[in-house]
């Protein structure tokens, strides 16, 4: 009844008809007062996130993935959502079975914890594709397919290209478990020519893009290497989600 009277107490009207409601009470007269000072505070989300390595069937038993938690934690019971990144394959909300971590089943699971988890009986390891992200269901994470990072172009001694990248070059980026095409399509700002991204530069801005077909799952100050023909040549740090 409290948040209904809050709304009320936004138009004169209201107010006049909510006195009559609550026969001028002090609660009501204090509400009204001071609607201006009431913070409305946002449902906690949930922190967690772990990226799965593998989807494997164990028979008699049921669909297990794995991976490694890397935010917040995951418990018997959570209900979560499996995020894939391929548009072909539908994003699932279900809930996490049993966990084991070196070979022994265990009630929760914290970052940094390399383990598996049993999905429930009507999941199919087909429905889930490598480097799809497990978060929870209610959770402040969501797919993109556009973000903007500052990049640093490895140099040749340090792995890297000997040779600079244009506008829409196309690596693949890592996402904590699989790579994934992109393209640079801004190459944003910082290095001597603009048209140009030499090997020992630092650029701010950076325009990625994932290509069509696929999205991803990331979060702001997430360090993402960048990879060409299976070695890194550039390590991005998200700055922003579109």
């Amino acid at each position: 009844m409290l948040a209904i009277a809050a709304v009320c107490a936004l138009t004169l009207s209201a107010q006049n008809k909510m006195r009559v409601w609550y026969n001028n009470s002090i609660v009501f007269e204090d509400l009204v007062e001071n609607i201006d000072s009431i913070t409305f505070v946002e449902p906690e989300l949930d922190q967690t996130l772990l990226y799965v390595e593998d989807v494997f069937t164990i028979s008699g038993r049921g669909t297990v993935l794995t991976g490694k938690v890397l935010k917040g934690r995951i418990y018997k019971g959570q209900e979560i959502q499996l995020l894939n990144i391929s548009d072909e394959l539908a994003d699932i909300q279900t809930t996490v079975g049993s966990i084991e971590m070196s070979k022994k089943e265990i009630e929760e699971a914290l970052p940094g914890d390399n383990i598996g988890i049993l999905l429930p009986s009507d999941i199919d390891k087909a429905q889930i594709g490598r480097g799809a992200a497990l978060v929870a269901k209610s959770t402040p994470y969501a797919e993109t397919t556009k973000l903007k990072a500052t990049v640093y172009m490895h140099t040749k001694d340090e792995g890297g290209r000997s040779t600079p990248v244009a506008v829409n070059y196309r690596p693949q980026i890592y996402v904590h478990s699989t790579d994934i095409t992109c393209a640079l399509t801004d190459l944003g700002k910082g290095g001597a020519n603009a048209d140009l991204f030499q090997p020992g530069e630092t650029h701010t801005d950076v325009v990625i893009e994932i290509m069509t077909g696929n999205k991803i799952v990331t979060f702001l100050g997430d360090e993402l290497p960048i990879r060409e023909g299976g070695h890194t040549v550039a390590t991005a740090t998200v700055t922003g989600i579109e």
